[in-house]
């Protein structure tokens, strides 16, 4: 019997219930091992680059055999578990899906294609959409050790240095104790500052905090962030968990997971580049006219608002034109910071930079901010207002 054997078989018989989705994780942990998914991953000769993924922008030469093989065990498995949720999914092995695809949103988190696709096939789309989250792993596992030299030693950024994902939990090692973040997708590990919040960057430990839940004890708790809502599950231990098992150790403490949510903390979904700056941009200008119209119903002086507001949609307008990519989108602030063509007026302009680019990580970090982004950042103060002409330049 393997570890992953033993180790799903310990948490079958501390959750019951848990048994037919444990069978789905066996299956995926088992297909981990298949020296097939090794032989999918490209080479890489060229350093990493800095804030960029080493899965960002790489060319795959995918086998739509394995993935189809695969596929079909992970909906024959569930079909087997006697759920009924899980039982749905049986047309989809009859379906001619379109695999490639499948594949694609599941490494992309695309849970939207998942159901998308279920709907059609009329599957459950949440139990189809658990079991496509899986079917990237064992490729994304496989780029973790084919990769293990090219990564950066110096990366200290929020998101997986190989897959781009947020991390499931962090790991406080050794006497040392230092601080380790590990991905719940191709299981990376990587350095991590002691204060900080991985999904908005926040390192003031004002607004961080540390949740000890009665039954965890001092070597389980949550590091939650005040401002975007986001939180880790850390663990005190001697040395890291081996790849195979992070999966598991994200399952086995899910108690935790409760423990944040019932306290309000939330763990984002997708990962770190589903959103591009100009989208974000986009919607920030459209809630920059709810600003507009707050200022012209205050009786006050308007002129430094007025040249705030203005300050921050040159600089919105430029972002979405100018399009850059999620990894260089600091270094694109900075660079037109260097190039502001008013003097008098780099103060507003850098204090509305780190504004906007607070702003593009909240979007990832804090679902309610994404949703309202995305439904045109809706406010009152923009009803009832007659649309105003723009000047043309």
């Amino acid at each position: 019997m393997t570890a992953i054997d033993t180790g799903v078989q310990d948490l079958g018989r501390r959750h019951p219930e848990w048994k037919p989705w444990l069978a789905v994780v066996q299956e995926i942990l088992r297909e981990a091992a298949n020296p097939i998914w090794e032989a999918l991953v490209p080479a890489r000769t060229e350093p990493q680059q800095s804030k960029v993924p080493l899965l960002a922008g790489a060319r795959l030469a995918l086998e739509v055999r394995p993935v189809r093989q695969l596929v079909e065990q992970l909906i024959g498995t569930a079909c087997r578990s006697g759920t009924p949720k899980m039982a749905t999914l049986e047309p989809v092995l009859k379906a001619e899906l379109d695999v490639a695809a499948l594949f694609r949103a599941s490494l992309c988190q695309d849970g939207k294609h998942a159901k998308e696709t279920a709907t059609v096939l009329g599957a459950d789309p949440e139990a189809f959409e658990a079991v496509a989250a899986l079917v990237a792993v064992p490729f994304l596992l496989a780029c973790n050790r084919r990769w293990a030299s090219a990564k950066s030693v110096s990366w200290m950024e929020g998101y997986c240095p190989v897959c781009g994902a947020w991390p499931a939990f962090a790991e406080v090692r050794g006497i040392e104790r230092s601080r380790y973040f590990r991905c719940g997708r191709c299981s990376g590990e990587w350095q991590a500052h002691c204060l900080f919040c991985p999904y908005c960057g926040m390192t003031d430990h004002n607004e961080l905090a540390s949740l000890v839940p009665e039954k965890g004890g001092a070597t389980s708790v949550i590091e939650a962030c005040k401002r975007c809502l986001g939180y880790v599950k850390t663990f005190t231990k001697l040395q890291g968990s081996p790849a195979a098992r992070v999966i598991l150790d994200d399952l086995a403490s899910v108690d935790l997971d409760v423990a944040a949510f019932e306290q309000g903390y939330r763990r984002p979904q997708g990962s770190s580049e589903a959103l591009r700056p100009a989208d974000v941009c986009k919607a920030l200008l459209a809630a920059l006219e709810g600003s507009e119209g707050r200022r012209r119903k205050r009786k006050r002086d308007q002129t430094p608002d007025a040249i705030g507001l203005g300050v921050k949609r040159d600089l919105l307008e430029r972002a979405v034109v100018a399009d850059p990519n999620p990894e260089a989108f600091e270094e694109w602030l900075l660079n037109y910071l260097r190039t502001y063509a008013t003097p008098e007026l780099w103060g507003p302009a850098s204090a509305m930079a780190r504004a906007v680019f607070d702003e593009w990580r909240l979007a990832h970090s804090l679902e309610e901010f994404r949703i309202w982004l995305e439904n045109g950042a809706p406010s009152d103060d923009t009803k009832d207002e007659k649309p105003r002409e723009r000047p043309s330049s």
